[in-house]
């Protein structure tokens, strides 16, 4: 039986951070344009130990399984206030289809909601993505709405399907 659990950023990560950051098939989900040098990725592995969530407003998590790194997990745009948040997640290729998603999501919502005092979690995903919908669909996300032409992608613009989850 495999032990998932999800833990911090620590420098170590830097190759798996450096890998999915530059991986450019990635980047219309993470709205990255631009790849990211081991340097800046390091420096932001240690800022993000110094800061506090509340200032941070985000949290990145390493998804771990029998010691091994598979995959990692966003808690961001984190709204204190009206208690909130929007998760992202990313296994590597080589462990996909093996439920670490909705083990990962289903620990961060649990965290979210005793440890955060969270109310509700989101997520935004493409419409065509339909294995990432399922998976958060079986987490217990409702698809609430599509936001259209949102995300330019290949020069053609994608729907966005908004999934909320009340903790």
């Amino acid at each position: 039986m495999s032990s998932l659990h999800l833990r911090a950023l620590e420098p170590e990560d830097i190759e798996s951070i450096y890998e999915w950051e530059n991986d450019q098939t990635l980047w219309t989900s993470s709205n990255a344009h631009v790849p990211f040098s081991k340097h800046v990725l390091t420096q932001y592995i240690i800022e993000s130990q110094r800061q506090d969530i509340h200032v941070a407003k985000q949290l990145r998590l390493v998804i771990e399984v029998n010691a091994q790194t598979v995959g990692c997990i966003d808690l961001c745009n984190l709204d204190f206030f009206n208690r909130r948040g929007e998760v992202s997640i990313l296994i590597n290729k080589d462990f996909r289809n093996r439920k670490y998603a909705t083990s990962a999501i289903t620990a961060l919502c649990t965290y979210a909601k005793d440890d955060l005092q969270m109310h509700q979690l989101f997520a935004e995903i493409l419409t065509e993505n339909t294995a990432s919908q399922r998976v958060f669909e079986k987490c217990g996300f409702q698809r609430t709405g599509v936001k259209k032409d949102w995300i330019m992608q290949n020069g053609e613009y994608k729907d966005v399907a908004v999934y909320q989850k009340l903790l």
